[in-house]
């Protein structure tokens, strides 16, 4: 099979963990930002939902060998990862992933999750440097 590894080369500054993050890993971006327009292309849907055999062949293939195809979502790399996720990940019945319109905070934090109460702190930390 295939490996799965992102070159190491591919995001340079990209803390390793984010309990190690400090001030030093943020540059100056001196650069126009310039918007991404919106130029997804149509391809053609593969349902891979019981497919195992399919599944099983597509990813034989290292998807990190062609540059990202910049014509579909740009969360995924290719073709493949798109459909994957659109027909067994996100449409699942078990599936926890729901489509929503914005992030209810105050639900989050009355949970207490140790987790979220740790990254919820470091970005209001962040947040506050600004």
């Amino acid at each position: 099979m295939a490996g799965r590894v992102i070159p190491p080369n591919a995001c340079l500054a990209t803390p390793p963990h984010i309990e190690q993050y400090n001030g030093a890993y943020m540059v100056d971006y001196i650069e126009d930002v310039v918007e991404r327009t919106n130029d997804t292309r149509p391809h053609p849907m593969v349902k891979y939902m019981g497919k195992y055999k399919l599944v099983e062949e597509a990813r034989e293939e290292n998807p990190y060998v062609v540059p990202k195809d910049q014509g579909i979502d740009y969360m995924f790399w290719n073709e493949f990862h798109s459909n994957f996720y659109a027909s067994v990940i996100f449409n699942s019945k078990k599936s926890k992933i729901m489509k929503m319109q914005y992030v209810d905070w105050q639900e989050l934090e009355a949970k207490h999750d140790p987790e979220f109460d740790k990254a919820s702190s470091l970005v209001t930390g962040l947040a506050s440097l600004t």
